[in-house]
């Protein structure tokens, strides 16, 4: 498995990407330039790293997934940085399904929404979700440069007479 699949494989949102990228490079240069390879284990320089950090929970049990043989082969690679750069390059090449929601969802619900659509949807995209409270009921999604809204919003835009008519009736139904 290639080394930009190992870290694709628990990361399915491109912000998680970006911070989980940012901090293992930051690791590995320490790793490499602190002499940390002398200090045990590479996971316990790990588990080092992260005690020195503010990394959450989320992040740290996802890098620590990507395993000792990960971390080996990325450290004797040769040229970290022409793996760091490949690791972005496949990153970028990869669809990207944003999804507008009008409440935030919790990290858990992120996670799970972009394990369910990599398992069901596109094995190699990511998600990325953003709240816009304008939205107001339903939610509007891009995929492939298509754009789908499937708010209340627009529905309301595109039935204002209908609906304005309907609520007039029970009004005055009502009066």
């Amino acid at each position: 498995m290639s080394l930009s699949k190992i870290v694709f494989s628990n990361t399915y949102t491109y912000s998680d990407f970006y911070r989980r990228f940012y901090l293992l490079k930051e690791f590995i240069e320490n790793f490499i330039y602190k002499g940390n390879e002398n200090e045990g284990s590479i996971m316990d320089s790990l588990e080092k790293f992260f005690s020195e950090k503010e990394i959450s929970y989320e992040n740290k049990e996802a890098m620590k997934e990507w395993g000792e043989s990960f971390f080996s082969e990325l450290i004797n690679s040769g040229n970290v940085y022409k793996v760091f750069d490949q690791i972005e390059e496949d990153f970028k090449k990869a669809p990207l399904f944003m999804l507008q929601v009008p409440v935030k969802f919790s990290e858990k619900d992120v996670f799970m929404f972009g394990k369910w659509f990599r398992e069901n949807i596109n094995e190699k995209a990511f998600i990325t979700v953003n709240v816009d409270p304008d939205i107001s009921a339903g939610c509007l999604f891009s995929w492939k440069s298509n754009q789908y809204d499937m708010s209340f919003n627009r529905l309301y835009k595109d039935k204002h007479r209908e609906i304005s008519k309907r609520i007039k009736e029970v009004v005055n139904e009502n009066s």
